[in-house]
């Protein structure tokens, strides 16, 4: 039966428990169980699956990130691996749509930043023309494999389409990095989000709300793994408040004019209040647009992947009260751990764990100021950037890595 299908299922009827990041993986309950008490913004400790038990390789802080991650964490089929020949090495790049300002920049800028390299010495990229277009991956994909790639970046509309070619490609000895969406396959590299790292800026939500009130929920695109992943959180974390109420959901594709169109739409046949709108990521712009456009007062607008207008709009209307919490997962944090991943993998080092994570920023009234530029605006487009001193050290990636002294 497949796992997250069960999640989302089930997702209902959890109830929110204590986050404990201190607990090593070694002491950590079975896969799946929940620790801890709580109540209305509390933020459920549910451990890991890690059938070949890897995490209690990593440090504990390290190992604490996987906390309620929904994917299987595997010991990495790619420990010895080194490419079948000597440096410069060619990367491809599998892309779904380039449908908003984020997928534009990360696409872009992943090629930038690899062609820095003097390990790469080319770039192959292809992106699907829409997310409808699973075959146009897939063929993208093989396409890649065909050229005789070194190593692949893949950031599909759907994870589960690529399994077998993954598989078909790691037994070529070519291996795929799962970029934002993860896949359960121990031949994957997945370097994505865990939705329950950001779960604690939910739970500020709620508790500011005093665990009442009622919620919109704005989807992505609901057959990616991110935006199932949110939404299981989301559910969690709210039906742990008996005064929310869960007013409905709508779709909005990750396109700010779809977004924008949908919440209108919604508004107009909901007259009550909405107190608190949770989103997959990087519509926050849009849906304050639209509550603006509709004439209603701006709700408290999940920020999750802040982006630089709904930010902005945050902080230049802190001061007449406006509260709402969020995370900041740039583009450039997903850049610079997919290049460092995939670097360190061409460079010999070895991959310990299957799976590494984004560890992102939560962003508060009290800091959202330190990451706005005062030009900012509600229309200008662009996803908050992480600074420096938030992005992993190399000595910190090196616990991931079975021989990181290697160049």
């Amino acid at each position: 039966m497949d796992h997250r299908r069960v999640r989302r299922v089930s997702a209902a009827l959890l109830t929110a428990l204590s986050l404990t990041l201190g607990t090593s993986a070694a002491s950590a309950p079975a896969a799946g169980a929940q620790t801890g008490g709580g109540g209305c913004g509390d933020v459920p400790t549910i451990a890991a699956q890690d059938p070949d038990g890897v995490l209690s390789s990593l440090p504990a802080n390290e190992a604490a990130w996987y906390n309620g991650y929904e994917v299987p964490v595997y010991q990495s089929q790619w420990t010895n691996w080194q490419p079948k020949h000597a440096a410069p090495y060619t990367v491809g790049l599998a892309f779904g749509p380039i449908i908003n300002p984020f997928q534009q920049a990360i696409y872009q800028e992943i090629q930038d930043s690899l062609k820095q390299s003097p390990l790469v010495g080319n770039v192959i990229a292809l992106a699907a023309p829409s997310g409808a277009d699973i075959a146009q991956e897939v063929q993208n994909y093989s396409s890649l494999v065909q050229q005789g790639v070194d190593l692949i970046i893949a950031e599909p509309t759907s994870t589960a389409s690529l399994a077998d070619s993954i598989q078909s490609a790691a037994d070529q000895g070519i291996p795929t990095i799962m970029w934002i969406n993860s896949l359960d396959s121990k031949y994957a590299v997945n370097v994505s989000s865990n939705d329950w790292l950001g779960a604690d800026a939910v739970g500020m939500a709620l508790k500011q709300l005093g665990g009442k009130g009622n919620v919109l929920g704005v989807h992505g695109i609901p057959s990616t793994d991110v935006d199932n992943f949110s939404f299981d959180m989301f559910h969690q974390m709210i039906s742990a408040c008996p005064g929310m109420n869960w007013d409905g959901e709508v779709v909005g594709n990750f396109t700010p004019p779809v977004v924008q169109s949908e919440v209108l739409k919604f508004l107009a046949t909901h007259p009550e209040k909405i107190d608190l709108v949770v989103q997959t990521g990087v519509m926050a712009p849009a849906i304050i647009q639209a509550f603006i456009q509709a004439g209603r007062p701006v709700p408290m607008v999940f920020d999750g992947g802040a982006q630089v207008g709904s930010a902005a709009y945050w902080a230049k209307n802190t001061p007449n009260g406006y509260i709402t919490t969020g995370t900041v997962t740039g583009d450039n944090q997903w850049v610079d751990l997919a290049n460092r991943v995939a670097l360190r993998m061409l460079g010999g080092q070895g991959l310990k764990i299957n799976t590494l994570v984004i560890v992102p920023v939560t962003l508060t009234n009290a800091n959202v100021g330190e990451y706005v530029d005062p030009s900012w605006t509600l229309d200008t487009p662009g996803t908050v950037e992480a600074k420096p001193a938030d992005l992993p050290s190399d000595a910190l990636l090196d616990a991931f890595f079975t021989n990181p002294s290697m160049h």
